[in-house]
């Protein structure tokens, strides 16, 4: 009996244990760890010194900032004219070399915090601040590869076995010397692209880039990397993660139905974003624009083209030709392809085009999985907008392709397709945001991004004569537009005159504290065309500071008092000069005198005149 007390009472402990680890269990986050690799042992670069990156493998990259025209602002000459350019500048660049464009995209908020006294303008920047914006900008890297040295395998992010050196590459001067002439020349032809301006890239410039986009952080970009460290990378079944950022690459595998210098976007309401989108273009944009500036949230547009050599892909492309004979006997697609590289061969060689490998792929990260997966539908959307085109959602590849996209790691894609660089350079960024002037007038930009706009252009000082017209149909905001202008001139301190029909600028006037003349109410219609400024004698000063408007108070005057006197009679050029002539005496006489000028006082003054002047002149 004691026996089966003790049993039972084993066997409640037992289960309540039982219940109480699984309850435990339950409770607890269990990590699995896999095995971590320091990212220098996969890292390609070996150092960054003298405004270069330098691989193990002895391939060298410089890096320049490049800034591009306002998007939508491009003619079809413009676009023609800056393709041909590139064209030529990638024929620069020996085989193997290797052209990475780098675009940048992502959004912010715009900040103002320096508020005016003026209620109006005050309510602007209040507007204004605190508005989502896009931003983008855009790098250039050229590699130059060790083509003399055979281990060039490909380095990736989940291959460490695949790289090729772990001892210094002991001959950058030597490869130095071997890329000088070819960078010189290289970047004249690059600043010399009409529109483009072109900034390289310093030691630190490069440093700081690799990091922004290791770490994924290009929206605020870092000041100096070598304080910063990296976040973790980790890698699952090819999914990517950055710290907290998830990562997905999305790379081109089939070019659309044509290749276009400029494309009219496809215009269409783009969900889940507080950008304002143009949602009505006829304005034509770079042909990558809907996975560009069409997408309105953080990604990385990546456009690689690889200089091959044309006889050797000639000769492969022939290889593969053949082997496709006995194929292409019962299988059409076969024969098709066979045509479509004949074509490809035939075209080469009749009109001299480069050859090239081309890769594109887009970057996306948020730290929200599911919309992260709603980004890449967008972006999918976006492939299909350019002219068709078909993308894939990498997966296996995903960890991989991110790290081959890096700075300087840009000759290890292996997602590319042969191309010519006539055709790549189709894909090639070509506009960009509107860069904001140091100061002018405060306008939105065509996604609704507050701007500083300097209406006269302060470089172009030789121009003497500024004029502005604004004209549209009715309705669509010229007076609007007009009264906003008058208003920053007002608060910029500016002197502003207006010639109003309609009283459209009645109510900006009375809100400024100016002075509104009717013209309708002649009795209150007036003025004294004799005032100007005095010094600080009390004398007037009717002439102008310099020779280009010496005159131009005289000349004013000598205009009204003809138009009194001659009505719409021509004025000669003899009684032009006459009244000239007096109404520089008629000054001379009230500074001498201290007299207030008036139009009275003018006809008083030429009864005295008269006695003084020749007999001609006083007929």
């Amino acid at each position: 009996m004691n026996s089966i007390i003790i049993i039972t009472s084993l066997a409640f402990i037992g289960i309540i244990l039982i219940l109480f680890l699984v309850s435990a269990l339950s409770k607890q986050t269990i990590v699995i760890e896999e095995k971590a690799t320091d990212i220098a042992d996969v890292m390609p670069i070996q150092f960054i010194d003298e405004n270069l990156i330098v691989n193990g493998n002895g391939d060298i990259t410089v890096g320049y900032n490049i800034f591009l025209p306002e998007v939508f602002t491009l003619s079809e000459n413009d676009a023609t004219q800056i393709h041909t350019q590139l064209e030529g500048l990638l024929k620069l660049l020996p085989a193997g070399s290797v052209f990475h464009q780098q675009n940048f995209y992502y959004t912010g908020t715009y900040k103002k915090n320096d508020y005016s006294d003026n209620v109006l303008m005050k309510t602007n920047y209040r507007h204004y601040s605190g508005k989502e914006i896009l931003k983008c900008y855009s790098n250039i890297y050229i590699t130059f590869r060790n083509t003399t040295n055979k281990a060039t395998s490909a380095t990736t992010l989940t291959q460490k076995s695949r790289i090729p050196f772990k001892q210094p590459f002991k001959d950058i001067v030597k490869r130095r010397k071997e890329i000088e002439t070819t960078l010189i020349n290289f970047e004249n032809a690059l600043a010399s692209i009409q529109y483009f301006s072109v900034k390289k890239m310093k030691s630190a410039d490069l440093n700081n880039a690799v990091y922004d986009y290791m770490s994924q952080g290009y929206d605020t970009p870092i000041e100096d990397a070598t304080k910063e460290t990296l976040n973790p990378i980790s890698t699952e079944s090819g999914s990517l993660k950055i710290g907290n950022k998830y990562i997905q690459v999305i790379s081109l595998v089939e070019e659309g139905s044509k290749l276009d210098l400029l494309e009219t976007p496809q215009s269409g309401k783009i969900l889940n974003t507080n950008i304002e989108m143009p949602e009505s273009i006829k304005s034509k944009a770079s042909m990558i624009y809907p996975i560009g500036l069409g997408l309105p949230f953080n990604h990385i547009l990546n456009v690689v083209i690889e200089i091959t050599d044309n006889d050797s892909t000639v000769s492969a492309i022939n290889t593969e030709k053949t082997s496709l004979n006995f194929l292409a006997n019962f299988y059409p697609p076969a024969r098709i392809k066979q045509q479509e590289q004949q074509n490809f061969i035939d075209t080469v060689q009749q009109h001299g085009y480069q050859t090239s490998r081309t890769s594109l792929n887009l970057v996306i990260n948020d730290i929200d999985f599911y919309s992260l997966q709603r980004k890449t539908s967008m972006a999918k959307l976006g492939f299909t907008r350019m002219n068709h085109s078909n993308c894939f959602i990498e997966n296996e590849e995903n960890a991989n392709l991110f790290f081959c996209s890096m700075p300087g790691n840009a000759a290890t894609i292996y997602r590319n397709f042969i191309d010519t660089t006539a055709q790549a350079i189709c894909y090639l960024q070509k506009e960009g945001m509107y860069m904001t002037s140091a100061e002018g007038f405060l306008f939105s930009d065509r996604f609704g991004t507050p701007v500083l706009v300097d209406m006269w252009d302060k470089k172009m000082e030789n121009i003497e004569n500024r004029n502005r017209l604004i004209f549209g149909p009715s309705g669509s905001g010229k007076s609007f537009l007009t009264n906003n202008y008058v208003l920053q001139s007002i608060h910029d301190k500016r002197d502003v005159m207006i010639i109003d029909i309609g009283g459209s600028y009645r109510s900006m006037i009375n809100l400024n504290e100016g002075k509104y003349f009717d013209s309708n109410k002649t009795s209150e219609f007036c003025f004294n065309p004799f005032l100007c400024e005095k010094n600080r004698n009390g004398e007037y000063l009717y002439l102008g500071e310099d020779k280009d408007s010496l005159n131009d108070n005289i000349d004013t005057i000598s205009s009204i008092i003809s138009f009194i006197w001659k009505g719409k009679e021509k004025i000669t050029n003899t009684e032009k000069a006459f009244l000239d002539k007096s109404i520089k005496n008629f000054y001379e006489y009230i500074n001498k005198n201290h007299i207030f000028p008036s139009l009275i006082e003018y006809s008083d003054f030429l009864s005295i005149y008269q006695s003084e002047v020749e007999e001609y002149e006083r007929k």
